[in-house]
């Protein structure tokens, strides 16, 4: 049996699952989020930061990544 070289397939290791991107990748992380939150608290954020600016949402958002 000839050895295998890198570029060929491997046939002896199970295939990784395949996991699409959504087309809609806004609509799914508000689903997201309106799943966690609820429904009530999402809009009431939503809401709340609909007034800010891309600048001051970027901070906010930093601010919960530490």
């Amino acid at each position: 049996m000839a050895a295998r070289t890198d570029h060929e397939e491997r046939t002896d290791e199970p295939a990784a699952p395949v996991r699409r991107r959504s087309r809609h990748p806004v609509a799914t992380a508000e689903g997201l989020a309106r799943g966690v939150l609820g429904g009530a608290a999402y809009e009431a954020a939503h809401t709340e930061g609909g007034g800010l600016s891309q600048k001051e949402a970027t901070a906010l958002a930093e601010t919960y990544t530490d």
